[in-house]
């Protein structure tokens, strides 16, 4: 039986990683054309959705019954963010709105895969799909900032609000008609013992984002960050109330 951290799992990390950053070096080096990262990303987004489909083929087969539609937050992300990287433009609020989870929730699904135990191997056919997609999250997301197809943006800060509200609407429709028990984690935490449900989850994520951006903000544009563009409206205000 496959553990976390055992051989089998570190074994498939150190090769995923390798490829990973293998595959980013290149990509950096010889994709310089928009029309180059364009077909890059694109393919890259038709690749995690396969995986992501197979996957849940493969627990249908498996677990007859299971629904072919994911039901997990990791899940449901990758099958999201497969399809934005497909449809969505350069730079767009939807690719702002999940960029950051799928790659928070690739790397936690990949690092610490609580469902690595399903067979007796890694290579079950729903786990090595399961790992295959989260792997793919994190080079997609390393991808988008690498090609600077997203680049981190403050004022596009409530994309993930839009995309989080949907996550959980999503979830009770699938508690309430695809009886699904625990979908999103709304039910219950995604690991046993802690507070991590649908809204500590959706917190910590939020608190995380939004530092990140605003100290990516404060060191990318110094005078011109969104403090200084505060700064200076609040001032035009008070300005023109003296004018007047």
């Amino acid at each position: 039986m496959p553990k976390i951290f055992g051989i089998e799992h570190i074994i498939y990390m150190i090769i995923t990683f390798a490829v990973m950053i293998a595959g980013l070096i290149l990509i950096g080096k010889f994709c310089k054309s928009d029309k180059s990262k364009l077909l890059t990303v694109k393919i890259s987004g038709i690749v995690l959705l396969v995986t992501i489909l197979i996957n849940r083929y493969a627990c249908t087969v498996y677990w007859p019954g299971c629904n072919y539609l994911p039901a997990s937050l990791c899940g449901t992300l990758s099958l999201i963010f497969g399809i934005f990287l497909i449809v969505a433009r350069k730079d767009s609020k939807l690719l702002h709105s999940i960029v950051y989870a799928a790659l928070l929730a690739g790397l936690f699904s990949t690092i610490y895969p609580t469902y690595i135990g399903q067979g007796s191997t890694i290579f079950c056919f729903p786990t090595i799909t399961s790992l295959l997609h989260h792997s793919m999250d994190i080079f997609c997301a390393i991808l988008l900032f690498v090609t600077g197809w997203v680049k981190p943006n403050i004022k596009k800060w409530a994309s993930w609000l839009f995309l989080y509200f949907g996550l959980i609407c999503y979830g009770l429709f699938m508690i309430k008609y695809m009886g699904e028990s625990n979908a999103m984690s709304i039910n219950a935490p995604l690991l046993a013992g802690t507070n991590l449900d649908w809204l500590h989850l959706g917190l910590y994520f939020t608190i995380v984002y939004t530092v990140f951006l605003i100290v990516y903000d404060v060191i990318k544009n110094k005078k011109n960050c969104i403090f200084v563009e505060w700064y200076n409206g609040i001032k035009s205000c008070f300005t023109k109330k003296k004018d007047n």
